[in-house]
């Protein structure tokens, strides 16, 4: 019996996947597009339209962008996201709006897209991907 449950272990074990990575692709190339005009009427004023950032508010693309949110997870960029911007109205923007501007930002980063499957809002799953910078 007791090898049974060690063999019932390594299956669920083995057939558990593992989380996806940004060099994977987590995100659609038309994600990222839809995200192009909330991009711009909402968050290019401050960030710059090249996401390069300015004297008073980061970069969203680019070396700086990468260094500072190196090791931590796309849940982290959303919260950060969520919970602050607009500048002007901070919490407006919904959860889909939201995980589509993190897509626009991975594509910015040069990050690669997903063949066909979209970035959700899963927390969870959210949690699992980390930005890594290399």
């Amino acid at each position: 019996m007791r090898m049974f449950g060690l063999f019932v272990v390594f299956i669920l074990i083995s057939t558990q996947t593992a989380p996806p990575t940004l060099q994977q692709g987590v995100y659609t190339d038309a994600q990222a597009d839809r995200a192009k005009t909330t991009y711009a009427s909402t968050c290019s004023s401050c960030h710059g339209e090249s996401m390069e950032g300015s004297a008073q508010m980061p970069a969203l693309a680019g070396p700086e962008f990468l260094k500072h949110w190196d090791g931590q997870t796309l849940q982290d960029l959303f919260d950060k996201v969520q919970q602050t911007m607009p500048a002007s109205d901070p919490g407006k923007l919904s959860n889909e709006t939201t995980v589509d501007l993190l897509a626009f930002m991975l594509r910015s980063n040069k990050f690669p897209a997903a063949a066909s499957t979209e970035l959700k809002y899963d927390k969870e799953l959210l949690k699992s991907i980390h930005i890594k910078s290399n």
